[in-house]
């Protein structure tokens, strides 16, 4: 065995030995083996993909999702072709949930139908897993792609919290789809009990340009309520009406010294840029 394949041997070893998927050292072999990004390396995770236990199985879709450069995927066709096969026979929702990721990074439409068969899948994770991947697997110029947005729509009122945020800032941000079923399924999450969720939601009909948006922020602005999604909104909108109110922000010294204190500098310079 050559110096360069121990290399890659010993990365994928030290990856296998880290059990928790989320572990930023596990993360950190995995982004160097990207790096590597050579033969060697598909070869390894092609062999991962057909272990015999799950966490190979994990282990060799993190590495193929990201293998090559998102500009130059040299393996894409041969990793775009185990995965398809990987998500028709895997069983195990948390192998499935690291194929669906792959295909995000891939960003191939290819695999849109075999990532939309698991929007109602029952474990949460992988649903997580969907709603994260189907804006990159979209292409809105498309009508087909109809369904992709209509299941992200879905997502945003999944019981999940953590499912309804990835769909509602997918649908609301990464997407350009201006609808009366996106505008409705974002203001459907308004007042979601998640902020983060209500705030996505906020700035995707803001984007939009939604009265509801508006109004939303300017009783916010008024009850100064404001977090970094509210000033995001206003800044999105810019409705001349907000200024003054985002001028008492800035005289009663809101998160002045705070980590979020230049959001509310660059809403007011949405609307007087000098």
């Amino acid at each position: 065995m050559d110096t360069e394949e121990s290399s890659v041997e010993l990365l994928i070893a030290r990856a296998m030995a880290l059990t928790d998927v989320d572990d930023d050292a596990r993360a950190g072999q995995v982004a160097a083996l990207h790096t590597v990004g050579d033969e060697r390396v598909c070869a390894k995770a092609l062999e991962l993909v057909a272990g015999e236990s799950a966490r190979e199985r994990i282990l060799g879709a993190d590495i193929l999702g990201q293998l090559g450069s998102p500009a130059a995927r040299p393996f894409l066709e041969q990793t775009l072709a185990t995965l398809l096969d990987l998500c028709a026979r895997e069983q195990a929702p948390e192998v499935l949930s690291a194929v669906v990721v792959a295909f995000g990074h891939l960003a191939d439409e290819r695999a849109l139908p075999c990532v939309l068969g698991f929007v109602g899948h029952e474990d949460p994770g992988l649903r997580q897993s969907v709603a994260f991947a189907l804006p990159s697997l979209i292409d809105e110029g498309k009508p087909a792609d109809g369904r992709g947005i209509e299941a992200l729509a879905a997502l945003t009122d999944d019981p999940d919290d953590d499912v309804r945020d990835w769909a509602t800032f997918g649908l609301g941000s990464q997407l350009q789809a201006d609808t009366p079923q996106v505008r409705d399924a974002l203001s459907d999450r308004l007042e979601d009990e998640n902020p983060d969720v209500a705030g996505e939601a906020l700035v995707g009909l803001a984007r939009r340009a939604d009265p509801r948006a508006g109004d939303a922020v300017r009783h916010r602005l008024i009850d100064q309520d404001a977090d970094m999604f509210v000033l995001e909104a206003a800044a999105e909108l810019r409705e001349p009406d907000l200024l003054p109110l985002l001028r008492v922000l800035e005289v009663t010294g809101w998160e002045r010294d705070g980590p979020e204190s230049r959001l509310l500098q660059d809403a007011l310079d949405q609307y007087d840029p000098s």
